[in-house]
């Protein structure tokens, strides 16, 4: 019998050497990460405290007409596991559930949030600025950066003012932004983790299944984040040829797109007609033709807002620079990519496509475009919600930014440029910036009074209108009137919202609700249309005026 075969002790003193210190320089890089996760609290709390207000961000509560159907939709479901009335638009209501336009996948974080630390009027903008908190630590763990890199990635979350900004507001856009950091952290795993896919592991297997299950609950959330999908599958095809791996990637991110679309129309009250269901209808009604051009007028006219078109409109500072410098952006990372292009071409270098398609560089760029373009395509032009829309993506390119371009593909010296373009882009910016920081933080503190006065005003209005799982949907339901503000978070909680636009007679919705001190004209109108439809008053004071349904049932 052998005896068994002494293990080689030759370089066995300098491995360990080697790996003690990796151990260490990981630890010590996992306590970097710890501490970049409070940077956004830290900037939360500093704004405000710079700004003149002390530290009552405690107190911040909802301050826009969006703000406030995003809370109490949370709030509903904290409480009842749904609101219990549909919350919409002119009548409008979900195929499926109660929710109202943006559906209910942006709403689940939240209300894990409110189950946990409980739903008060703050706990919306508390919930941002922990999503982002955790989304930057995690993608520290994902994309391992070292020192320098980590450097850039706070400087780029400071640059993004945008989304600093929405961290103090009770918008959904704060845990949209949390999101696509993680999935920029994911994507930059998946690049240097991925296996064959000819030969995978069940370990690979699962971890795609994990990441592809991630990533269509982002585009259940967003559906531009389908975008995300070509990259993923990209990274996930690794070992085919790269005609079949993009061929492989547009078709499965068509199929994940499809499936998200279609599951989110389910649970969605429509606002006004998308551009997509515009776009479907015209297709099936008139053909590909007349689909085509009117795609390429809803397109123009959208792009009208961006960046080139933008800039020279007075109307806003901040969003001003935003374009200039989103298009800024766009323009010098399509040119450091094309420089790589020349570049290989002028030395008879052979262009590897796959690295190319797998740099940070070209990420960034596809992200920057894709957004811009996707969302003139799908979404909007109206500038406000361009701006917010299309910042993330940018967020995402500014994270990749910082961490540099992958393997050195394009020259260090043209991908630093776009990093300190970037810093002159912020000095620049700086003083319109800390404007918009101002005047979003301003919004807010000045409203603090008015707590006390919606929470005695919500007991008040839960003694009139009854709402209880026991009623119908339609009963449930308040249809509201007028310019709505904040004060409007004194609808009982659980109850439907449907915001009548239009102005129309809502005659399924249990109670009807206008502002006591709105205009004397609007509400003679608003008054006249109730009763002639059957509504009786119930209830006046300085605040609201409350009409009932006369086919709701009394208790």
């Amino acid at each position: 019998m052998k005896s068994p075969k002494k293990k080689s002790t030759f370089f066995t003193d300098t491995e360990t050497a080697e790996t003690s210190v990796r151990r260490k320089n990981e630890k010590w890089m996992i306590a970097r990460y710890a501490l970049f996760l409070l940077v956004p609290i830290v900037i939360f709390q500093l704004l405000f405290y710079l700004n003149g207000y002390g530290f009552h961000f405690f107190k911040i509560i909802p301050v826009w007409n969006d703000e406030i159907s995003w809370w109490s939709q949370v709030s509903a479901t904290v409480r009842d596991g749904a609101p219990l009335g549909y919350v919409g638009y002119n009548g409008t209501h979900a195929e499926v559930g109660t929710f109202g336009p943006w559906g209910v996948a942006p709403l689940l974080p939240y209300v894990l949030f409110g189950k946990i630390f409980g739903w008060h009027l703050h706990s919306m903008a508390y919930a941002n600025v922990l999503f982002m908190s955790i989304a930057v630590f995690l993608f520290c763990l994902l994309a391992k950066p070292d020192r320098k890199q980590l450097r850039w990635l706070i400087f780029a979350y400071i640059f993004s003012c945008i989304t600093i900004a929405y961290n103090y507001t009770a918008m959904a856009e704060g845990y949209r932004y949390a999101m696509a950091v993680v999935l920029a952290g994911i994507a930059l795993w998946l690049r240097d983790h991925a296996k064959d896919i000819r030969k995978p592991g069940i370990k690979t297997i699962v971890i795609y299944v994990i990441c592809l299950a991630v990533l269509f609950y982002a585009i259940n959330v967003y559906l531009i984040f389908a975008l995300m999908a070509l990259v993923f599958l990209w990274f996930m095809l690794k070992g085919l040829k790269p005609g079949w791996r993009i061929a492989f990637a547009v078709l499965g991110t068509a199929v994940l797109a499809a499936a998200a679309y279609k599951m989110t129309g389910m649970y969605i009250a429509p606002y006004t007609t998308s551009t997509i269901a515009t776009l479907l209808n015209t297709l099936h009604e008139k053909g590909l033709y007349f689909a085509l051009c009117q795609f390429l007028s809803i397109f123009f006219y959208n792009l009208q807002t961006v960046g080139l078109f933008y800039i020279t409109f007075p109307e806003s500072e901040i969003l001003q620079w935003y374009f200039f410098s989103y298009m800024v952006i766009l323009i010098v990372l399509a040119v450091v990519c094309v420089r790589r292009f020349m570049d290989d071409k002028k030395a008879g270098r052979r262009t590897d496509i796959t690295s190319f398609f797998s740099g940070n560089c070209f990420l960034a760029l596809y992200l920057v475009a894709g957004f811009l373009l996707g969302y003139c395509a799908l979404y909007t032009g109206a500038a406000a919600t361009l701006c917010r829309g299309t910042n993330t993506g940018l967020l995402m390119a500014l994270f990749l930014i910082a961490m540099g371009d992958w393997n050195a593909y394009a020259e260090p010296k043209q991908f630093r440029m776009t990093k300190y373009v970037l810093v002159l882009l912020f000095i620049v910016g700086l003083p319109c910036v800390w404007k918009y920081h101002y005047t979003i933080i301003y919004e807010r503190e000045e409203n603090i009074a008015k707590t006390d006065v919606i929470l005695e005003e919500r007991e008040k209005l839960e003694e009139v209108i009854k709402i209880s799982p026991d009623r119908t949907r339609w009963e449930n339901t308040i249809a509201q009137y007028g310019e709505l503000d904040n004060l409007y978070l004194a609808m009982p909680d659980g109850s439907g919202t449907n915001y009548m636009i239009d102005e129309e007679d809502n005659q399924y919705a249990g109670y009807a609700v206008y502002r006591s001190d709105s205009d004397e004209e609007d509400m003679e109108k608003w008054s006249e249309m109730l009763e002639k439809s059957g509504h009786k008053l119930i209830f006046e004071d300085e605040l609201f005026t409350v009409y009932q349904n006369g086919n709701m049932k009394e208790e």
